[in-house]
């Protein structure tokens, strides 16, 4: 596993919060990446100071959770897996050796999970996964229900059975110091509302983590589970939320 990848919401909270992931890096990683969200050139300064680390400003601006994750893939198509990280997580002496391993023993599975009960705040994606069950669907910008979508996806092909790396374990350490930013709240939540009815529109039921009342995307018969349509309107209706958010003074997720 050669590849660690960090989508950053970009802003300047986040600097501290990559420090803390830096710092817990015990294991070599050959290409450790952030891809920044956010505020073009914030993160700069830290991969000035990590020259181990490559900073990635998105071309495109705020790409959220799935697209970020696509585009890991779409960069390093060479590898056959990437560790896919929240910017608010951490390891504990021994989890990334453990995790590397994990996903080089069973690399015809689509991903790796830390856990069974917070598997997507860093998980192990596998190539075999992008080509079989599909890339993440990008509509559920800018965060939520995309894991819960690729759940469902993998559950109507058939797999049911996935590796844990450390379960049963201490998990990995994941969290912010604080929260409770009130305009940074508003956009979570209105994000979450606008992919809950596009679940509803996907899957024909909002039951995120059971049977989907469709067999097929948007109950369409010419499409196979692992495909997804682009709206670009669900897009652009999410960009005016997260610009309305940066439009305001000194946007955090703190305050």
């Amino acid at each position: 596993m050669n590849v660690l990848f960090v989508p950053s919401i970009g802003l300047p909270d986040s600097v501290p919060l990559l420090e803390r992931l830096a710092a817990s890096i015990d294991k070599p990683i050959q290409r450790k990446v952030v891809f920044n969200n956010g505020i073009e050139g914030i993160l700069d300064e830290f991969g000035e100071k990590h020259s181990d680390w490559t900073v990635i400003d998105s071309p495109t601006g705020n790409k959220g959770v799935a697209d970020s994750w696509n585009q890991c893939a779409k960069l390093f198509p060479e590898n056959p897996a990437w560790m896919l990280c929240n910017e608010d997580c951490w390891f504990l002496p021994g989890q990334l050796e453990v995790m590397c391993k994990c996903s080089d023993e069973h690399l015809n599975e689509p991903l790796i999970y830390t856990n069974s009960t917070q598997p997507f705040y860093c998980f192990v994606w596998h190539k075999w996964g992008r080509e079989n069950v599909g890339e993440f669907d990008a509509n559920f910008a800018y965060a939520y229900y995309e894991d819960n979508d690729y759940k469902i996806r993998m559950k109507l092909m058939g797999i049911t059975g996935h590796s844990y790396a450390i379960e049963g374990k201490p998990p990995i350490q994941h969290g912010k110091p604080k929260t409770g930013g009130m305009n940074y709240n508003a956009v979570l939540q209105a994000w979450g509302l606008l992919n809950r009815a596009y679940f509803l529109r996907k899957w024909g039921n909002q039951d995120f983590n059971g049977e989907p009342l469709y067999p097929t995307p948007y109950n369409d018969h010419r499409l196979t589970v692992d495909q997804w349509v682009w709206y670009p309107q669900e897009r652009a209706l999410r960009r005016k939320l997260w610009e309305t958010f940066l439009s305001l003074p000194n946007p955090s997720i703190y305050e």
